[in-house]
């Protein structure tokens, strides 16, 4: 068997509706010198059952199951049991939608040893189907670097990071927005890139953190601009910006609550 260059890290919580949909999309994948390890994070569902079924069939998966914890602590409770030269990431409702995304993303770490972390674009998913809404990232690393503070440049899902950059890890004091201050401390560490197809499909959906919590989220964006704002360029720009849509939303928020209740 080809040793493991790139451990993929999923995390799950009831993902049994998306979970094998996730785990498919790995399989399909061109490169397959991979470990995919699923930590499911106190599941009430099936989540286990289904993991453990693709795992009987293929030792490249690996299950882990633990008491629920909080989500910047089980990823770098991933981070301490991966010994790979690359790490990859697939939420567990999110899926890869080409055959060649691992590959290409490899290929390129392997031929610029400078870059630390590569993405890719994404297509939005509604239920189990990609819809035409498609988002291509800036590629290049100046491109990058200049929105970085402005808006966060990469997806989840999408990227495949050089082990050796993740020292710190996620900072596990951010409830929302741990992912974004990763990639503004990776940025320090070596040069970034995006590849420009929508090789990731992500799943918005109510129940995404950001939607259910958005003034947490805008606080904690708010604090990783402030963290990082000596190292990009547009500090200020990223900052009217942030504090423009908390303080709408600090005023709008009794009005639309007062309509929903009239």
């Amino acid at each position: 068997m080809t040793e493991s260059r790139v451990t993929i890290h999923m995390l799950a919580y009831n993902a049994a509706p998306y979970i094998a949909e996730a785990i498919e999309s790995v399989l399909s994948q061109t490169f397959g010198a991979w470990t995919l390890m699923i930590l499911d994070n106190g599941s009430t569902d099936n989540t286990a059952a289904i993991v453990s079924s693709y795992a009987e069939k293929d030792t490249r998966i690996e299950l882990l199951q633990i008491d629920p914890i909080g989500i910047s602590h089980a990823r770098n409770m991933l981070l301490t049991k991966t010994h790979t030269q690359y790490v990859a990431v697939l939420d567990s409702d999110d899926v890869w939608l080409d055959q060649k995304k691992l590959e290409e993303q490899i290929e390129y770490l392997d031929a610029h040893r400078e870059c630390v972390l590569v993405g890719t674009g994404y297509r939005q998913l509604r239920d189990t189907s990609p819809t035409d809404i498609v988002h291509i990232h800036p590629q290049t690393d100046a491109d990058i670097r200049l929105r970085m503070l402005v808006q966060n440049p990469f997806t989840h899902s999408s990227v495949v990071i050089r082990s050796e950059a993740v020292e710190a890890g996620y900072d596990e004091t951010l409830r929302i927005g741990d992912d974004y201050d990763l990639w503004l401390k990776l940025g320090t560490r070596g040069t970034l890139h995006n590849i420009a197809e929508a090789y990731t499909g992500y799943r918005r959906h109510t129940q995404n953190i950001t939607k259910r919590k958005p003034h947490i989220a805008l606080w904690n964006n708010l604090r990783i601009v402030m963290r990082h704002r000596h190292a990009y360029p547009n500090a200020l720009v990223a900052l009217g910006r942030r504090l423009a849509r908390l303080v709408g939303g600090i005023v709008l928020t009794p009005v639309l609550m007062r309509n929903r209740s009239n």
